[in-house]
């Protein structure tokens, strides 16, 4: 009797307070994929832990996943630090907690594939949301059914690596404390994702985390570096607030790229100020060249995954959600299986945006990755581990860009191509051309998605006709000179043009190019290989360069260039 009279008195006090503070309780543990069973009943659910020193009554507070939802019938008083079970009513005897479990009507189906769960108040407030994906559990095989997804520190319920999935051997572990409880390692900084221009004064800005809604909504906090343009208006986007839109006092120019400095942003639960910027700008549909292939991995490592990367050619934004990847059939014809990202994402000229359907295994794998330039998609084109075509076009059918990539493609004395990515060596020259891709250097970690390539090199404009600029070609991999890059430039077209390679005696040791007839410019890459394709042993050579045009003019070039061998 004097137990419920506190109880009540407690409560009480906290009406008298006002509402339930935002996060006092936190969708703790999700069971998304009961199926295989590993020791759990056979049901979903949603834990919610107390985090706060209150005991707070669930009555009439709702639990939704965007298309329905279902609402605690009863009270149910939930004390600090303790945790509650809600499943289906039908499904709440299987878990033989009682005095822990909600059986609800109407309990939200959670999707495998992720799911944006929102928890609310009896008064309609959103007390914690969680948009979860099968990323989350950080294990390939747990992510296939049977454990759940658990919190791993509840003080920090916005964290954006807060969760994995569960270590208990039952597969997790409804109403007791979680088996992952600890403080987060390798925590991931907050940063902005993307500012899309959604109409011409009206701007979505989204974080990789939530933030505090009333710091977000306070218009300013936001200033464009150009004086003419204000935000008059910003509102934070329930339920998560990991987004705001903005409405600007004047309309964007269509060939502006515009900076926006973003401050005095609060983290969701507690008072420290967040500092960003963000580039932003209408976007413009994509034509032909203006989007080229850079690196692809195609082979990856057990465990990996296959990433595409691309970059965008031209001044312009483009958004990433019009463009598609897909293959061509065997007869020629392009298949009508297309994979997109469905996301708005800004690509901005010059820098380079993987593809890729874990973004978190690409982050773990390779250093220095920038997360803010990787789209997550559901698939990607099939690319075998031995040859393939991959198609780039924008939604009205539109090829972009292609690329017929094989094995010979790669470094020749690679022993283990597995989890080698392909770089682009020049954006400038076309994907279909064999002698412009080379393997990401050993000392990258065989990729370098999001960075530029290990092995990129330009043209540079000169007056000769012939432009070689290396002295020194290597054969180790190691990212610094492993081609030699050989660029012409003629009047006209039409010119015939042979390379040839001698040893200090005079004889000839290999043809680098034969013949090749060309346009008034291009380049060719070369790996000091002879004919066999066995590397040339170190040493000093003689490079001569012969080019003849049907009009009678005749062009000679010679260099000496070293080869050196590891």
């Amino acid at each position: 009797m004097k137990f419920n009279f506190f109880i009540s008195l407690l409560l009480l006090l906290q009406l008298a307070k006002g509402q339930t503070e935002r996060y006092a309780v936190v969708v703790h543990e999700i069971m998304a994929d009961p199926s295989p069973v590993i020791g759990l009943p056979n049901a979903e659910y949603i834990e919610l832990k107390n985090t706060s020193k209150q005991t707070i009554n669930l009555f009439r507070w709702k639990i939704d996943n965007g298309s329905s939802t279902a609402t605690i019938p009863n009270n149910y008083y939930l004390e600090p630090d303790s945790m509650v079970i809600l499943c289906s009513k039908t499904q709440a005897l299987f878990f033989n907690l009682s005095e822990k479990t909600i059986g609800l009507t109407s309990f939200p189906a959670i999707s495998n594939e992720g799911d944006l769960l929102t928890l609310r108040s009896s008064e309609g407030k959103i007390i914690h949301a969680v948009s979860f994906e099968p990323t989350w559990y950080q294990d390939p095989i747990k992510s296939n059914g049977g454990w759940s997804l658990e919190m791993i520190d509840p003080s920090q319920p916005c964290s954006p690596n807060n969760w994995i999935a569960s270590n208990h051997p039952k597969g997790g572990t409804p109403g007791f404390g979680n088996s992952v409880h600890g403080k987060i390692k390798n925590s991931i900084p907050i940063v902005v994702q993307q500012c899309i221009a959604s109409n011409e004064n009206t701007l979505l800005l989204s974080f990789n985390a939530p933030l505090d809604s009333q710091s977000l909504s306070r218009a300013s906090n936001y200033q464009f570096k150009i004086n003419e343009f204000v935000v008059e208006n910003a509102k934070a986007q329930p339920p998560l607030f990991s987004s705001v839109v903005l409405k600007t006092n004047r309309n964007l120019d269509s060939n502006t790229i515009y900076t926006l400095q973003i401050g005095q942003i609060q983290q969701c639960n507690n008072t420290d100020n967040l500092n960003f910027t963000a580039k932003t700008g209408l976007s413009k549909p994509a034509a032909k060249d203006d989007l080229v292939f850079n690196e692809i991995l195609f082979d990856p490592l057990p465990g990996g995954v296959d990433f595409i990367e691309i970059v965008n050619t031209s001044t312009s934004i483009i958004n990433a959600k019009e463009i598609l990847f897909s293959n061509r059939n065997s007869d020629g014809t392009v298949s009508s299986n297309t994979h997109a990202s469905g996301t708005d994402f800004n690509l901005f000229p010059l820098e380079p945006i993987v593809f890729t359907t874990d973004t978190a295994i690409v982050q773990r794998t390779w250093k220095q990755v920038d997360v803010t330039k990787m789209v997550l998609v559901k698939s990607l084109p099939s690319m075998p581990d031995d040859k393939g075509n991959i198609l780039l076009l924008n939604r009205s059918g539109v090829i972009l860009d292609e690329l017929n990539y094989t094995l010979d493609m790669h470094f020749p004395l690679l022993r283990n191509r597995a989890g080698v990515a392909l770089e682009k060596i020049n954006t400038e020259a076309p994907s279909s051309q064999k002698d412009n891709w080379h393997s990401a250097s050993a000392s990258e970690g065989y990729a370098t998605p999001t960075r530029e390539n290990s092995q990129r090199n330009t043209m540079e404009e000169n007056n000769k006709w012939i432009q070689v600029q290396q002295d020194v070609v290597g054969a180790d991999n190691n990212g610094i000179d492993d081609f030699l890059q050989i660029k012409y430039l003629f009047k006209d077209a039409g010119t015939l043009l042979s390379v040839f390679l001698y040893n200090q005696q005079g004889l000839l040791v290999c043809k680098i190019i034969n013949n090749l007839l060309c346009g008034k410019e291009g380049v060719y890459y070369w790996r000091p290989l002879d004919e066999q394709s066995n590397y040339l042993q170190s040493g000093v050579y003689i490079l001569v360069a012969e080019a003849f045009h049907l009009n009678g003019q005749k062009l000679r070039f010679k260099k000496a260039l070293g080869i050196k061998r590891v």
